[in-house]
C-alpha cells in the first residue's frame, strides 16, 4: 500500500526535493567500499573455452538488462593461480562505468546468489555495502530509479564512449529510511515491477504475433495467395 509521510524536509538536493523528516541522506561512499572489475586480462583469456582454468564472471550486458543478476547470463574468463583479482559476493551492486551514452551510465544490477568463485567484468565496478543500517536490495531499487540514474549520468565525459568517474560516483547522495522501511519497500517494489515485466512479456508477444501476421498478410497479397477485390 502506498501511502504519504506526516512530514518533510528539504533535502538540499534540487532533483531530489523534500523528503520524509525521519529519512536521512548520506554519500553512496558512506555506505560501503568500492572495488573494480577483471584487470590486466586480453581478449585470449575470454575465448579459451576449453582451458580448464575458467572461471565464471558477470559481464556488461548482465547488469544492463536486470534488477538482479541472473545465471543464465555469465561469461568464462581464464583466472591463472596467484593472479590478484576482486571476487564478487551476494548482495554486491555493480555499475556499468562506461556507456555509449548518457542513459546506460551508472546502470545498476545487484547478485542475491551465493558463488564460489566469481568474478566482474572489466569497465564495471563493485560496491560491498558495510552501512549497518542500508539494505543492499533497497540501495540497488534507488540507484536504478529515475532521480538517481539523473543525479549519476550528469557526471559522465567522453565522446565515442561516456565514462564515469569513481569519485563523482561516490559523491552521490541515497537516501536511508530505517531498514524495516526500506525492506518493505523492496517487497512492494518486487512485486509491482513483477507485474509491469509480465505485461510488457505478453504485449512484446503480441506485437510479434502482429509483425509476424503482418509479413504473412503482405507476402500472400503480393503471391498471388490472397485475391485483392476492390469494394
Amino acid at each position: 500500500m502506498m501511502r504519504t509521510y506526516d512530514s518533510y524536509k528539504d533535502s538540499g538536493i534540487e532533483w531530489i526535493g523534500e523528503i520524509p523528516r525521519h529519512w536521512e541522506l548520506v554519500r553512496l561512499k558512506n555506505t560501503g567500499s568500492l572495488y573494480s572489475g577483471l584487470s590486466g586480462k586480453s581478449g585470449d583469456d575470454f575465448r579459451d573455452e576449453d582451458n580448464p582454468k575458467n572461471r565464471y564472471f558477470i559481464p556488461f550486458t548482465n547488469i544492463f538488462r536486470n534488477t538482479y543478476i541472473t545465471q543464465d547470463n555469465l561469461g568464462q574468463v581464464v583466472i591463472q593461480e596467484g593472479e590478484t583479482q576482486n571476487r564478487v559476493q551476494r548482495n554486491d551492486i555493480f555499475f556499468l562505468m562506461s556507456s555509449e551514452d548518457y542513459e546506460d551510465l551508472g546502470k545498476t544490477s545487484i547478485l542475491t546468489d551465493d558463488y564460489d568463485e566469481l568474478y566482474l567484468n572489466s569497465f564495471c565496478k563493485g560496491l560491498r555495502v558495510i552501512h549497518p543500517n542500508v539494505y543492499p536490495l533497497y540501495l540497488n531499487f534507488q540507484l536504478s530509479g529515475y532521480t538517481h540514474k539523473k543525479l549519476i549520468s550528469i557526471e559522465g565525459s567522453g565522446f565515442t564512449r561516456i565514462n564515469l568517474r569513481q569519485d563523482k560516483l561516490l559523491t552521490t547522495p541515497v537516501l536511508l529510511p530505517p531498514l524495516s522501511e526500506q525492506e518493505q519497500i523492496v517487497s512492494y517494489l518486487d512485486e509491482k515491477t513483477s507485474e509491469i515485466d509480465k505485461t510488457i512479456e505478453l504485449e512484446n508477444k503480441k506485437i510479434e504475433l502482429l509483425n509476424e501476421y503482418r509479413k504473412s498478410l503482405i507476402s500472400n497479397v503480393v503471391t498471388g495467395k490472397i485475391k485483392v477485390v476492390s469494394e
